[in-house]
């Protein structure tokens, strides 16, 4: 009987081992689902030391397939498992990876900053590139460029100059867009020049003065009721419309300014910490 069982045990776990190996190959394949499909299976099976190894191997197949709120929930388990420091601290650094590409910026910051990376420079790096990049989604620039410098730490100054060069480049802040709003106000049109947006600018500016041009005519050929009635509601709609408009591209234009300076710091980085 004790034969039988121990024969029994020996069979399942080389079972196990093979279900993981194939599950390793689906993955190196690029056929994540398969993959994440396997590693479930072998986690129901597989025994208490795997574990920890299988919920992270399974959070990979999800964040490479971009559903990282599911991701997520596999890296979340595997860093309260009691285990092996280098992998708590890999399900840590993916877990906050996720919920940063989720929007998440106040729970991956808390995540790292519980995050003890003891005398590891590179889960060091990873940690202060990983919060440098939360601060950045919080607009926070101050503490983003921080922890970028932080991990350009031995670096030569050149980087470093080039690092603040983006920093403190007006790109970052502009354009304002409560004051492409106040410029719309008061000059239908400006708002959107100032964003660099001409078409919607002279858009604006041509049909409210289309407008006003034939409120005039009508309330002296007519009279000012008519003018009030028939042309006021049309003017109000596209005047306060050009305003709230030149707000939303400034918006969009500043957006778009901070991506490509993160992008820039981000590759910079990137070359010397890949």
């Amino acid at each position: 009987m004790v034969f039988s069982l121990s024969m029994l045990v020996s069979v399942s776990g080389q079972k196990i081992e093979q279900l993981i190996e194939y599950a390793d190959f689906q993955f190196d394949q690029g056929i994540y689902k398969i993959a994440a499909r396997e590693y479930q299976r072998a986690l129901f099976f597989g025994s208490k030391e795997e574990v920890g190894k299988l919920n992270i191997k399974t959070g990979d197949c999800y964040f490479e397939m971009n559903s990282f709120d599911e991701a997520e929930k596999f890296y979340r388990f595997a860093a309260g498992l009691e285990m092996a420091d280098s992998l708590k601290n890999e399900a840590i650094l993916k877990k906050s990876s996720c919920n940063l590409m989720l929007g998440n910026y106040n729970l991956g910051i808390f995540d790292l900053l519980n995050l003890n990376a003891g005398n590891l420079p590179e889960i060091q790096t990873k940690k202060d590139v990983l919060l440098a990049i939360a601060y950045f989604g919080l607009n926070d620039f101050d503490k983003s460029r921080h922890y970028f410098g932080i991990s350009l730490r031995g670096q030569d100054s050149l980087k470093r100059q080039k690092l603040d060069s983006l920093f403190n480049s007006k790109k970052l802040h502009r354009p304002n867009p409560e004051l492409a709003y106040w410029l719309s106000v008061v000059l239908p049109g400006a708002g959107q020049f100032y964003s660099g947006d001409i078409r919607n600018g002279s858009n604006s500016l041509l049909l409210i003065a289309t407008l006003m041009t034939f409120g005039i005519r009508m309330a002296i050929v007519q009279s000012p009721a008519d003018a009030i009635f028939t042309i006021l509601p049309w003017y109000q709609r596209y005047y306060m419309g050009g305003y709230n408009s030149a707000r939303q591209i400034a918006e969009r234009k500043r957006e778009n300014n901070r991506a490509k300076i993160y992008k820039q710091v981000f590759e910079m980085v990137y070359s010397k910490n890949k």
